[in-house]
């Protein structure tokens, strides 16, 4: 069986990109044979192949040009494969109709919407939002199913939807090396810096910490780069905490294994609500479940209800206590192996791309 998966990513979208990858792994184990497309080094490849050369970073010029790499796209496609999965974009006129040449081409047409609802995370009144609202009405005759990220329903626009959540290439990612627990508090961020993560808060948080012997055994990592870098390093500044909030930028392979192994607790996106989110299930949870480390969830995440190394907030604005955090932390016997056990239980992306897999059965049996 072969399966096409298709996105349009930016190539710095360094989460997304690990996501799609264990993704494309994870129907790969399941038994498809995966023809992987992306942006890499300023082209967008076809099976690891360039098809297309863009080195414009402008989105207006970019998005211009898509019907070209649409047509090259389709011209690589063969008729009658099994699965065409791809990432949705908000629809333009020619992305509609590459949706619809790409069906003619599917046995059946996935498309993954990666968060569901989003129309809050965009200006109502542009020109693409007016076509896109226009568009998706028209997608249930070439779209056989919905895949999403979201509160659960059963069907989106009047197309049938699978409720999928984030998952993990358990194999892909090292447990930590941490058997030592310190009287020091290191909190562990990494993230694409944007506001919705809500770092900020967790700066602000620190900072009003009142009892200044558990205040000065804490300090905040900073792992990513992103839009708002700069505002939380003036923020860091002006609130006088520049010895206790440390910023690393993008950091990977053997850097990151280093951090992750001296981190105490991850710190997930505290700040969803921003968006319109919070039954939302992120990929980061689920990779700090597989590191091995304890974390603090702000959203509500049905993956982690019954887990005791999740420590719980408020998806708000209002202040963390580092009181109880701390107390909880060192009142905890959490041990890096059994944390590992529950990802590799329950958050594999095997398990989640089977759903899509019984989907496509069931659908084969039904007619």
């Amino acid at each position: 069986m072969e399966l096409v998966y298709i996105n349009f990513v930016p190539e710095n979208f360094t989460g997304v990109k690990k996501k799609i990858e264990m993704q494309c792994n994870a129907f790969s184990n399941c038994g498809y044979n995966v023809i992987q497309t992306g942006f890499e080094e300023n082209q967008f490849l076809y099976n690891n192949k360039p098809i297309f050369k863009i080195s414009s970073k402008n989105r207006f010029i970019r998005k211009i040009i898509e019907p070209l790499l649409f047509y090259k796209i389709l011209s690589k496609i063969n008729k009658n494969v099994d699965v065409i999965y791809i990432r949705y974009m908000r629809i333009t006129p020619w992305y509609y109709f590459f949706l619809k040449k790409l069906s003619e081409k599917a046995n059946k047409l996935i498309v993954e919407i990666p968060a569901y609802p989003f129309d809050n995370e965009y200006k109502k009144k542009s020109l693409l939002s007016f076509s896109d609202f226009y568009f998706r009405k028209r997608l249930n005759e070439i779209v056989d199913f919905f895949t999403f990220f979201g509160p659960e329903i059963s069907n989106i626009w009047g197309i049938s939807s699978i409720q999928l959540m984030n998952g993990i290439d358990i194999n892909s990612i090292k447990v930590v090396n941490k058997t030592v627990k310190f009287e020091t508090l290191d909190l562990l961020c990494v993230a694409s810096l944007a506001e919705w993560h809500g770092f900020d808060r967790l700066i602000k948080s620190l900072a009003s910490t009142s009892n200044l012997s558990i205040k000065e055994k804490i300090t905040i990592h900073i792992v990513g780069d992103g839009s708002i870098k700069n505002n939380l390093l003036s923020l860091v500044n002006d609130l006088g905490l520049s010895n206790q909030v440390n910023f690393y930028g993008f950091l990977n392979g053997d850097k990151l294994d280093e951090i992750f192994n001296s981190a105490s607790i991850g710190v997930s996106s505290l700040c969803l609500h921003r968006i319109g989110h919070d039954n939302i299930t992120p990929i980061k949870p689920s990779e700090y479940t597989a590191r091995g480390i304890p974390f603090i969830l702000a959203n509500n995440d049905p993956r982690f209800e019954e887990a005791n190394f999740v420590f719980r907030v408020k998806n708000d604005e209002s202040i963390i206590n580092f009181v109880e955090l701390y107390n909880w932390y060192f009142d905890n016997n959490f041990i890096s192996q059994e944390i590992r056990e529950y990802a590799s239980k329950y958050l594999s992306w095997e398990i989640q791309i089977n759903k899509i897999i019984n989907k496509i059965q069931d659908s084969k049996n039904n007619k």
